[in-house]
């Protein structure tokens, strides 16, 4: 299982940034190339596992809005733009290849809401991209609003709303293209 991207960090990184933009530059070009080589890795260790492939693909697709409350940000980072309004409208969207899922949502939503999509999907092989078609913010599950963490602080969504949309929304659209 992979998760999305709304509340992860990178495997390799240099916390040695200390502000000399110079030095830092180089920094983040050398975790950058580390995670080159452990994506080089992981994409050889994946193709050595197919073992049947089929030039036949039979590909569907659909998309659907689910509509949220609002809630305000508290804490953002400065360079957060925010705009008042009651709802936020969440775009979601659905490509199958055969029997793979490839959700996408369009926001940064959080490895617990992916778990959810794995454990009510149909299918054993669904993949979820994030900040598909737009960027709301963060969508984060239900449990996480009782936490003061930077995800919820700048979600637009008021709980109880996004990761059943998410997930309903997505698992609904997969078995209407059954």
């Amino acid at each position: 299982m992979r998760a999305p991207s709304g509340d992860q960090a990178p495997r390799l990184f240099h916390a040695g940034q200390r502000g000399d933009v110079t030095r830092d530059r180089e920094l983040a070009y050398e975790a950058n190339d580390a995670q080159g080589v452990v994506l080089g890795a992981e994409v050889l260790r994946a193709l050595n596992l197919i073992t049947a492939p089929t030039s036949k693909v039979r590909i569907r697709v659909a998309a659907r809005d689910a509509v949220c409350p609002t809630k305000p940000g508290v804490s953002q980072m400065a360079t957060m733009t925010t705009v008042r309004s009651p709802t936020v409208t969440l775009h979601l969207s659905l490509i199958m290849l055969n029997e793979v899922a490839i959700a996408g949502v369009s926001g940064e939503v959080v490895t617990n809401i992916y778990r959810h999509l794995q454990r009510d999907t149909p299918l054993s092989n669904t993949i979820l991209a994030t900040i598909v078609n737009d960027r709301v913010g963060y969508l984060v599950d239900d449990a996480a609003y009782d936490k003061p963490i930077f995800e919820v602080n700048g979600s637009p969504a008021a709980r109880g709303c996004a990761e059943d949309a998410i997930v309903d929304g997505l698992v609904g659209m997969i078995k209407g293209l059954d």
